[in-house]
């Protein structure tokens, strides 16, 4: 059995990598091949790294009328992104 070796990579060269994909160099998906990483580790080095805003809107449900607005609200809007 093969152990599976832990790779660290710097600052700079996250920093590198965010750069490329927020002028439209590479994609992040194209990089997580590449880089043989997770989409989800690239998406973390942006919210560290990157100059644009990549956190998520987060909406709070505390009873059953706010879930029914935000149901309506959801069926007309196509920028929102729910997870």
């Amino acid at each position: 059995m093969t152990k599976k070796v832990r790779r660290l990579f710097s600052e700079s060269f996250k920093k590198e990598k965010v750069e490329q994909i927020e002028s439209g160099q590479i994609t992040v998906h194209k990089l997580s091949n590449m880089l043989e990483l997770g989409d989800t580790a690239i998406y973390r080095w942006l919210k560290k790294y990157g100059t644009k805003d990549y956190k998520s809107p987060v909406i709070v449900i505390e009873t059953e009328s706010d879930y029914l607005k935000w149901k309506i609200l959801k069926g007309r809007s196509t920028t929102w992104r729910i997870y």
